[in-house]
């Protein structure tokens, strides 16, 4: 199931990105890509710079 979690954030990776020049910081709304809490592919108190996608 994380496999497949992951392979989802990293599809939706350019999406996030696109989020994160529009907006200077990585939005809430970025919570819509990790349906599980408890999912290790984001961190939305970290950002984009952390290399946090592990794809």
């Amino acid at each position: 199931m994380s496999v497949k979690l992951n392979t989802l954030l990293c599809n939706q990776i350019e999406k996030v990105r696109v989020a994160q020049s529009e907006f200077g910081e990585i939005s809430k709304e970025i919570i819509q890509f990790q349906p599980e809490p408890e999912a290790r592919g984001i961190r939305l108190e970290r950002g984009l710079n952390s290399s946090i996608f592990v794809c």
